[in-house]
């Protein structure tokens, strides 16, 4: 069987793919990353991805002082090698030219007001602790190797190796293989947050992520997404128990759509029965722990979908 899906009475099937895929955020269970670095992942089309020409000429920096050639002589072949440029060097690469060295300070304040939009998606998401600590665990795992390494092979690596000081500098792996679940999925939801998606599908978006979190993470979505569409496939009934509307799915078909409260006053209802399920689980749970009678074991694997 087939069907048709409408936005604003446009059926999708008649829309590019390039133009949908850009209207549309979707953090899925298991989200996967591209290789590179966290800064690539949360916007592909950054500014350090550009050619260093196209850059320059953007920015109108390249029109009297020949200033990619003279970057580009001194080993600056890249937006990223110009964006990674640390005041000393600067000082030593250029010493008395002072038109290029301010030009060099005017681009790379806007390299750090882009990442720092970027990092304040991270934030927001919940994420930006859980990449310093990752950023933290990989120095100190790589001290470790260095001390296991002879000193000569040591210090070839320490030239070619720059410490990593951002968060957005992390070396993703092929599909985010060095990332948990969770990790990736709030990674996603950065980069929804960023790209400011009208619509915005989450397909067990927090399915790996502790309760905690997660209400965290719905209360975030509710403020940043207040004014646009969001589709959620959840697992907790806490997650969707406030949303506009709520579709029951059962075998492939629908058993009922209608809001909230509308749902829980149906007495043979589908929607009310999980509710009224998880509701005595939770105060059976309570009693156990108040008596101690044992470990409580929580369900919160509750599929809405099925």
């Amino acid at each position: 069987e087939r069907g048709n899906i409408f936005i604003d009475k446009m059926d999708i099937s008649s829309v590019k793919l390039q133009e949908l895929r850009s209207r549309v955020s979707i953090i899925p269970q298991d989200p996967v990353l591209f290789s590179g670095n966290i800064r690539f992942n949360l916007d592909p089309f950054n500014p350090t991805t550009m050619k260093l020409s196209d850059f320059l000429t953007k920015h109108e920096m390249d029109k009297h002082n020949n200033m990619e050639k003279k970057l580009k002589k001194r080993g600056i072949k890249t937006v990223d090698d110009l964006h990674g440029l640390e005041t000393e060097e600067i000082e030593d690469k250029f010493g008395d030219d002072t038109d290029i060295k301010q030009s060099i300070i005017i681009l790379k304040e806007y390299l750090n007001e882009y990442d720092a939009k970027l990092i304040e998606a991270l934030k927001l998401s919940h994420c930006y602790e859980l990449l310093v600590k990752n950023m933290e665990t990989r120095e100190k795992e790589k001290k470790q190797e260095d001390k296991d390494k002879d000193k000569d092979k040591k210090d070839k690596d320490e030239k070619n190796d720059k410490k990593c000081n951002n968060v957005l500098d992390i070396g993703v792996d092929e599909n985010g293989s060095n990332f948990s679940v969770g990790e990736r999925q709030l990674i996603c939801l950065s980069r929804a947050i960023i790209r400011k998606s009208q619509i915005l599908l989450l397909d067990e978006a927090t399915s790996s992520i502790d309760k905690h979190t997660d209400k965290l993470i719905q209360d975030l979505i509710r403020k940043e997404f207040m004014d646009r569409t969001v589709l959620c496939i959840a697992h907790r009934l806490q997650t969707i128990i406030d949303y506009d509307k709520i579709l029951v799915l059962g075998n492939g078909r629908i058993l009922e759509y209608d809001e909230p409260n509308e749902l829980l006053k149906r007495e043979d209802g589908v929607f009310a029965s999980m509710v009224a399920e998880k509701v005595d689980l939770s105060e059976t749970e309570n009693s156990k722990s108040r008596s101690g009678s044992g470990d409580a074991k929580h369900n919160d694997v509750m599929e809405e979908d099925e």
